[in-house]
């Protein structure tokens, strides 16, 4: 087929179909062999065999690893692959390219294991690991295969028959030596599975993150850290401290301006390298995670630090400033005259808050020496006529019989104005009292 273009040879004795199936299927999967997509194999001289892969990348990924092993149902068959044919006779044939079959025997025992079939990579691809388990293993006088197509570990070992040609307690004594083998193994070696995309980049990018000892396998959405568990545990550690940490803190639009200006000189000053954004109802710290973790903590130390002083007003006075702009002056003015801000809230009461206690008694005192009340008895229609009169003025009214006329001492002009213009058009006898509070 046109599309499978990067051939790869072998050299092998006689393969059946079935045979050639089951290396073919061995050559697609990229985790046991580091291929991919392939055709058929086909025989291209007497013990020379050729497959095609769509993909140059799966060619070449297979080559990296000059020798493959492969179990097959008569035994386990090692290829010797290259990009390139080279048939000979089978007189000529080099060992390494000969296949090698070990084949069961009826005194044999066998031994299977389940394994994570990263573990089986870790120990086909860590020399060092795999010649201590091989070691292991040879100590007692036993073979091992790793079956990654059936994802499982395959330990043979020849026993001496005892008295009556049985095995007696030899057999019983073997798996057990075999069990602790695998036990050990599995306590020694942990595969550590990371989903997060940014550490896996970092892993992949800096290899100095690992160490040598460990293995890095991706799969789609994840990768996964093989190594001695100590190792891994200590370098994933290290490896999520120096990765950026991102935090989400939810915040009162009022206090954070409260703190604001205190909270990013002390960020600046202390932990320069965290990045702060706003959101919606939310404060974004993005950073070194230790650095985070301490600028989230100051910022919750500081909305801690607000104080809140209640002054008590008449509720003509707590109308007004609720449905005035008031508030938006007098925040406006706090932080132009006074050293923190100061924000304003209409409850029961008008509510001050601030971090300076000084800053809470200059407002409260601004506050009450700035706001005051007048009534105003007016009459009839010229009461009503005059209504719009206030209004523009900047004063509320209550009603066309007797109004309560709240204002700004910055309106007192506009106050005394339109009393006179009531008084010179005698549209009542009118009485002013002004109380300040």
């Amino acid at each position: 087929m046109e599309e499978y273009q990067h051939p790869l040879f072998f050299e092998a004795k006689g393969l059946t179909d079935k045979e050639k199936e089951r290396i073919r299927r061995y050559f697609q999967k990229k985790r046991s062999s580091g291929g991919g997509e392939c055709g058929f194999i086909e025989k291209v001289g007497d013990t020379t065999y050729r497959i095609n892969f769509k993909e140059k990348e799966d060619q070449e990924r297979v080559l990296v690893r000059e020798k493959h092993t492969i179990c097959l149902p008569s035994g386990e068959l090692q290829l010797t692959v290259s990009a390139t044919s080279s048939v000979q006779h089978k007189d000529q044939l080099p060992t390494s390219h000969a296949q090698t079959f070990t084949k069961g025997k009826k005194k044999s025992l066998e031994r299977n294991f389940k394994m994570d079939i990263f573990l089986m990579y870790y120990m086909r691809d860590n020399p060092k690991a795999s010649k201590i388990l091989h070691q292991k293993l040879s100590s007692i006088g036993c073979t091992l295969e790793l079956d990654f197509d059936e994802e499982k570990a395959v330990v043979r070992g020849d026993i001496e028959k005892g008295p009556g040609g049985a095995f007696g307690g030899a057999a019983e004594k073997w798996e057990q030596q075999v069990d602790q083998i695998f036990i050990c193994l599995t306590k020694t070696y942990v595969c550590q599975h990371v989903f997060e995309t940014k550490k896996i980049k970092k892993m992949l990018q800096d290899r100095s993150v690992l160490t040598d000892d460990m293995k890095v396998y991706t799969e789609s959405g994840y990768a996964v850290v093989v190594g001695e568990a100590e190792d891994v545990k200590k370098k994933i550690a290290i490896l999520e401290k120096s990765l950026p940490a991102c935090i989400k803190l939810p915040v009162v639009e009022n206090q954070f301006k409260l703190v604001e200006e205190e909270f990013n000189g002390e960020m600046a000053t202390l932990y320069p390298e965290v990045k702060i954004t706003r959101d919606t109802a939310m404060i974004i710290l993005e950073g070194p995670d230790q650095k985070v973790q301490s600028g989230a903590a100051k910022l919750d130390e500081l909305v801690k630090k607000i104080k809140e002083k209640k002054v008590q007003l008449p509720s003509e006075l707590l109308t007004f400033i609720r449905t005035s702009d008031a508030i938006t002056k007098y925040q406006l003015r706090f932080q132009q005259s006074l050293r923190n801000p100061v924000s304003l809230e209409v409850t029961s009461d008008l509510v001050l808050s601030s971090l300076s206690s000084v800053s809470l008694e200059e407002a409260a005192a601004a506050v009450l020496r700035d706001l005051s009340v007048a009534d105003v008895e007016l009459q009839g229609a010229a009461g009503a006529a005059d209504q719009d009169t206030m209004t523009k003025s900047g004063l509320c009214f209550r009603s066309t019989i007797q109004s309560t006329i709240i204002f700004l001492r910055c309106f007192c002009n506009n106050f005394y104005n339109v009393a006179r213009s009531l008084y010179q058009a005698q549209c009542c006898p009118w009485r002013h009292r002004a109380r300040k509070l």
